[in-house]
């Protein structure tokens, strides 16, 4: 089960990694209607890794004009997501 505080890296077209972090995981209430998802966030961070976990951009949710980048996510990440 996905937990929140989680945080997953995966790479970027650039060459570099970016990175997601979970809000949220599946099963946390039990009148949620989202059943199964977890909500993440991606986040701030762009870099090289190893990936400094305290890293101050990890907790920092990406925006853009239309708003945050929040999406709820069914069952585990991609694969490609570590």
């Amino acid at each position: 089960m996905l937990k929140p505080g989680t945080v997953y890296t995966f790479r970027l077209e650039n060459g570099l990694y970016g990175a997601c972090r979970v809000l949220r995981g599946p099963g946390e209430d039990e009148n949620d209607s989202y059943e199964g998802h977890s909500l993440v966030h991606a986040t701030k961070w762009v870099g090289d890794l190893p990936l400094d976990l305290k890293h101050t951009d990890l907790r920092k949710v990406l925006r853009d004009r239309t708003g945050p980048k929040l999406f709820w996510m069914e069952g585990r990440p991609p694969e490609k997501f570590k």
